[in-house]
């Protein structure tokens, strides 16, 4: 695996141990840009073997992790290796049972990365600080397409806040706020935030407190 650029491992399930393996092999590659191993298992113990394996790659592009309860001490882990890491494109760490100290942990990494392109990181436990540290680290992002932070009960306060940073990005084209507690005052900051936005082709906010006035300034 010496030379391998990519690899996909989705939807398997490799568990700790498959992943602690895996990851040992892949130690003395430099040559990785993009790593898949979304909902295989690994757990917190796992993701601290995938930080140190990604300690030597310079050109990480791609990291999908979702659905593997790698937790805050693993997004610590990673936080840590891929704060230098200024070519990461998308992260996704959907349902991971990361909570405030874990995104604050990632937010060096993704504030350097000004080529992010799609971040994922619903179903945490993020809550509007957690989300306002995502908001701070999207500023000036120019080739943002995605942002997915549903299911981590964010209120008015963490939407307008990241409302007030994605208004000035022209790229967006799916965001997805759905699962949260967004009440009228947050439906209309989405509204403002998107009204200019051409590129947009999915908007997600199902599942939210909205009003018929919050729904209206939607239409």
């Amino acid at each position: 695996m010496r030379n391998l650029s990519v690899l996909d491992l989705n939807g398997n399930k490799i568990l700790t141990d498959g992943c602690i393996a895996l990851m040992k092999e892949l130690k003395p590659n430099v040559a990785l840009t993009e790593l898949y191993l979304n909902s295989n298992f690994i757990d917190v113990e796992g993701s601290l073997h995938v930080a140190e394996c990604l300690e030597n790659k310079k050109y990480i592009a791609e990291l999908w992790l979702s659905y593997n309860n790698i937790q805050s001490k693993g997004a610590n882990a990673l936080g840590e290796t891929l704060r230098n890491k200024k070519y990461l494109e998308a992260l996704m760490l959907k349902k991971n049972s990361i909570t405030f100290d874990g995104i604050s942990a990632l937010s060096q990494c993704l504030s350097n990365s000004l080529n992010l392109k799609e971040l994922n990181v619903a179903g945490n436990l993020l809550g509007d600080a957690g989300i306002e540290v995502v908001a701070n680290c999207l500023v000036g992002k120019e080739f943002l397409t995605m942002v997915n932070v549903a299911d981590n009960k964010v209120t008015n306060t963490g939407c307008v806040k990241l409302m007030s940073v994605l208004r000035d990005c022209e790229t967006l084209q799916d965001i997805n706020v759905s699962g949260n507690e967004i009440e009228t005052a947050g439906a209309k900051a989405i509204a403002q935030a998107l009204s200019n936005k051409k590129e947009l082709k999915n908007l997600e906010v199902d599942n939210n407190k909205f009003s018929a006035e919050g729904a209206e300034a939607l239409a």
